[in-house]
């Protein structure tokens, strides 16, 4: 049975950055790292007519995620917006299972998925030393691929399932300037 399934990737994600600034004038330069832990998973069942099991699930699961990012900004009075890009790492782990006693089609791959980051945002400082920011972030970690063969006494024929590991986080973050 051929289509395309899309997975529920929503879960909870927290966790920590560091970073530095440089300000000249209005403008703002600064580099930051972080690294969260995510809650991330979803599974699929999807239908194999004509066989024996009649079904195959293909999951997903991350446990965390970390970017690496340069961020341009314009400060104003308290205000800063900005854009930001960079690199994003993620473990990554899919797998395929027709669920079966001896599960006659199971594979797991636990991968290390690079790719880029890019996003934006809005931080106001409440002082000199916290400042509060609402941001957006995208990230592309390209897409990756399972080609399942069924074990006997199945009959010959290939589970190839493509995973393509984007996500869009909105994040709400506290900030403490040394």
């Amino acid at each position: 049975t051929a289509g395309t399934n899309t997975f529920d990737r929503t879960g909870f994600i927290g966790g920590g950055q560091i970073g530095y600034n440089w300000q000249t004038g209005p403008w703002v330069l600064g580099l930051e790292a972080d690294i969260q832990y995510t809650d991330v998973k979803g599974t699929f069942v999807t239908p194999v007519l004509g066989f024996a099991p009649s079904t195959v699930t293909q999951s997903y699961k991350s446990e965390w995620l970390a970017t690496f990012r340069g961020r341009v900004g314009y400060a104003w009075n308290n205000a800063l917006l900005y854009v930001k890009g960079g690199a994003a790492l993620v473990n990554f782990e899919t797998g395929v299972s027709d669920g079966t006693p001896g599960n006659h089609i199971d594979t797991m791959h636990k991968k290390y998925r690079l790719g880029y980051a890019i996003g934006g945002g809005w931080e106001y400082a409440l002082d000199n030393k916290w400042s509060v920011k609402a941001e957006y972030l995208y990230f592309d970690l390209g897409d990756t691929s399972i080609n399942a063969l069924p074990l006997a006494p199945l009959p010959p024929f290939t589970v190839l399932t493509n995973f393509d590991v984007t996500g869009h986080i909105a994040r709400l973050g506290l900030n403490y300037r040394f």
